[in-house]
């Protein structure tokens, strides 16, 4: 759960074996049998990060059988252990860093993880509700927990985790979205509404929220409650489309038709702006978890818009978007690409295009639309990072830095953009085999703000999972979760 990198680890640990392990005072000369002592952890040490577990682990047992009190090598025997899955020993020299070092919450949060993948869930969850004891303002603790609770198939215990944990956060989206999904997954109509309720009472005149209640309703066959929730959002927004296309789906007892839709959108006494700023609502709460009766709606829209404005470039642009946001992206990417054939003056078609080929990885063609994008817009900051990811992906990275440098250039005060930029320098360090670069970089986002992005916890959580350290991956991954990251892909891998 510690923040403290891996290196910067290596260097705490190097003090702690030989200045807390030794009676050291200022001033005194290390005897030769010292000296080689130290020179014994270094080359175990070493031969752990260069992946040659078994020679490190046999050099290691030598250290700590010289001082048996060196909580830095038996920290290191267990996460050596760890790495070949050998968790019966792992525990075992973590539990012994412990017993030499019981103040070391990094030590508390690795065993907890040993238990963990040992699928010893009762021993974790322990070990869990003792460290939040003692440390009960840590919000990852709390998140932790219920994870556990739900592995161990006890859902009241990880609701309950999450309660105390809003008691000490306040009421946000990500966390009544974890506790609504458990209450749905056991039925639970009545507390997974009133999340659902609460949340929206936490901001009342946020109509996203609301729709998320109505859509409930409306998957629970709660037609009044659904009716009277659109309501509410109309009268905060009387021209929220959604609401007003679901209310007449309610009075008329039937779904709203693609004659309805073919209707709306081919009504030639409304303009193609007019009818986009109609269905951008519907498009903007559209994603992977919409009710087949929405993605079919608006799939039926961007036909007839595709085929009614087959020369405007508008209509393929929010046909790309309804396809982006449905996660398909290779329809997004053709019809965005049809987009700039049309007209290529609008940036955020060029970015919509870059992100959706980031998402299929398709590299060289990120290279090649980015470059273009710099041609026609070369004050555009996302222009310039997009061409750096692509090159660092294919490996040119000296170029890569290049452009890197130039979108820190031109980013200015815009500290979120900076931050985006690190990060794929940081990618590129762990590609060269600089791990201790990258982990800089990450420290450096964090401290700008990047703690508090969804986002980039997420990709910081990345970062570490190409580093090989799990640990910390998975503690940034659920940090990006309690942030409101709720993507699909960042709940597979932290497997909540």
């Amino acid at each position: 759960m510690s923040i403290c990198s891996y290196k910067v680890l290596f260097i705490c640990f190097l003090f702690l074996a030989f200045a807390n392990h030794s009676e050291a005072q200022l001033g005194k000369r290390y005897s030769e049998s010292e000296i080689q002592y130290q020179h014994k952890f270094i080359d175990a040490k070493s031969k752990i990060i260069s992946g040659k577990y078994q020679e490190g682990i046999s050099l290691m047992k030598e250290v700590l059988k010289t001082d048996p009190k060196n909580d830095a090598a038996a920290f290191e025997l267990a996460r050596a252990y760890s790495v070949e899955e050998d968790f019966e020993n792992s525990i075992y020299y973590i539990k012994k860093a412990i017993n030499n070092n019981a103040s070391n919450s990094l030590y508390q949060s690795f065993l907890v993880d040993q238990y963990e993948q040992s699928k010893d869930y009762e021993s974790s969850i322990v070990l869990l509700e003792d460290m939040i004891i003692k440390d009960s303002n840590n919000h990852l603790l709390y998140e932790h927990l219920a994870y556990l609770n739900l592995q161990k198939g006890n859902p009241d215990k990880a609701i309950e985790a999450l309660n105390q944990l809003e008691n000490l956060i306040g009421i946000n989206e990500g966390l009544t979205k974890r506790k609504f999904e458990i209450h749905k997954g056991r039925n639970d109509f009545d507390s997974a509404e009133a999340e659902l309720k609460n949340l929206s009472s936490s901001d009342p005149q946020n109509t996203k929220y609301l729709h998320q209640l109505a859509n409930f309703y409306k998957s629970a066959q709660e037609k009044k409650k659904e009716k009277a929730t659109l309501e509410q959002i109309l009268a905060i927004d009387p021209e929220d489309s959604k609401a007003l296309f679901s209310i007449k789906t309610i009075e008329s007892n039937q779904p709203i038709s693609e004659n309805e839709i073919a209707s709306f959108l081919e009504n030639d006494q409304l303009s193609l702006k007019e009818k986009i700023l109609k269905l951008i609502p519907m498009v903007e709460v559209l994603d992977v978890t919409s009710s087949i009766e929405d993605k079919d709606n608006l799939n039926t829209a961007s036909e007839i818009l595709r085929n009614k404005y087959s020369k405007d470039p508008k209509a393929f642009a929010i046909a790309g978007d309804i396809a982006f946001n449905q996660n398909d992206f290779e329809n997004s990417i053709k019809y965005y690409q049809q987009t700039l054939s049309l007209s290529n003056k609008v940036f955020s078609v060029w970015q919509q295009l870059m992100r959706a080929q980031v998402k299929t990885k398709r590299w060289e063609d990120l290279q090649e639309t980015s470059e273009n994008a710099i041609n026609y817009f070369p004050n555009q900051t996302e222009a310039f990072l997009f061409h750096g990811l692509a090159l660092n992906q294919l490996k040119d990275y000296k170029e890569a830095k290049s452009y890197l440098r130039e979108a820190h250039m031109i980013a200015g005060k815009n500290i979120a953009l900076h931050n985006d930029i690190r990060l794929v320098e940081a990618d590129l360090d762990i590609n060269e085999g600089n791990n201790d670069a990258a982990i800089n970089k990450i420290e450096t986002v964090l401290e700008e703000g990047g703690s508090n992005s969804g986002i980039h916890l997420e990709v910081i959580g990345d970062l570490y999972s190409k580093m090989e350290d799990s640990n910390q991956a998975q503690s940034y991954w659920r940090k990006a979760k309690e942030k409101g990251n709720m993507s699909p892909e960042l709940s597979e891998k932290i497997k909540i």
